[in-house]
């Protein structure tokens, strides 16, 4: 097992502009523990919080597996961003976690308990996936009705990140009305995005989520939905909008074949792990003071 340990982030080189790295005393120790483990053959077990940032991991992305809601370090490599998942452990172990009081509107949820409930929607929605993928529909779709309930975004608005990752796991199961459904609750989020770019210069990621919930209304064959959508984006940046629900059919055509409009193919979306929309001050389409 080899890989390449560049560190964190810390500065610029004044002569050169070249970014510049450290590592903490705790990635140092870290970095020893895992030497120890893989010298001893891997015999005892290291993990990671699912919590701890991506600048603590060690650059290990690759070799991290997924069992609950932490992260295993094994010498086997993959290209997985959120882990490779442990179907035989992460299931059932997920199961096991209480979510007490995160559907309760009546209570105020800061931008750091919106991360970490985002962090859990993300697990859940990888490992659900990865069921999905492997055959296992109905336990996958059951895994994540069961945090919808328990964490509805209705109730704790979630990142680009998460509605993406949510959504994605009803539309590989096939269950595209619920894909749009989780998607539409994200425009709000969009919109603001729009607002800020508008005065800020574009932003990539707000046109590949844009795309994303395009590309859903036309999945779901929801083409007057997909005008309105359409419309609306188009008013925001100061253009006519006057797209017809046939227009937005024709484009479907060109997206997917034209007898799999019920959504028999597969989107295919960049996730990105640090997502430039997250925006600890927006909640439920408003700026919080």
């Amino acid at each position: 097992m080899s890989w390449t340990l560049t560190g964190r982030p810390y500065t610029t080189d004044p002569d050169t502009g070249e970014p510049l790295n450290l590592l903490y005393g705790a990635d140092i120790a870290a970095l020893d523990i895992i030497r120890g483990t893989a010298m001893d053959g891997w015999e005892r077990p290291v993990y990671f919080a699912v919590t701890v940032s991506p600048d603590g991991r060690l650059d290990l992305e690759n070799y991290l597996q997924l069992e609950g809601q932490a992260m295993r370090v094994v010498p086997i490599r993959h290209d997985d961003p959120l882990g490779r998942v442990e179907l035989g452990i992460t299931p059932e172990r997920l199961k096991t976690f209480r979510f007490r009081n995160l559907n309760n509107p009546e209570v105020y949820y800061d931008a750091n308990i919106r991360r970490m409930v985002d962090n859990y929607r993300n697990i859940f929605a990888q490992t659900a996936a990865t069921l999905v993928q492997g055959g296992q529909v109905d336990e996958g779709l059951g895994l994540m009705d069961h945090l919808l309930e328990q964490i509805p975004f209705t109730t704790i608005p979630g990142d680009y990140v998460s509605f993406i990752y949510t959504a994605r796991v009803y539309q590989e199961a096939g269950d595209y009305a619920k894909a749009l459904e989780i998607l539409k609750q994200s425009e709000p989020l969009l919109m603001h995005r729009l607002d800020l770019n508008n005065a800020q210069g574009f932003d990539d990621y707000v046109f590949t989520f844009l795309q994303t919930i395009r590309a859903a209304y036309l999945q779901a064959g929801d083409f007057e939905g997909a005008a309105a959508f359409e419309n609306k984006i188009r008013e925001s940046v100061g253009e006519e909008g006057n797209v017809t629900a046939e227009e937005m059919r024709a484009a479907a055509v060109g997206m997917f074949d034209e007898d799999s409009l019920d959504g028999t193919q597969n989107m295919d979306q960049s996730i990105p792990q640090d997502s430039a929309l997250l925006d600890p001050e927006y909640e439920n389409g408003v700026q919080q003071p």
